[in-house]
């Protein structure tokens, strides 16, 4: 479980997809609570 910081600087838990950018779909009836449903990934220059 993590908190998450929005861009809207409202603060959520949600569980773990993974380590980079993700999308995060919040609960309709608890809104300090979500779940990460997509992962951003981001490209190292190793690529």
């Amino acid at each position: 479980m993590f908190r998450v910081r929005l861009d809207n600087e409202d603060l959520i838990l949600s569980y773990i997809s993974g380590r980079d950018r993700v999308k995060v779909e919040v609960s309709r009836y608890d809104t300090s609570k979500g779940q990460i449903i997509y992962r951003i990934r981001i490209r190292s220059s190793n690529d």
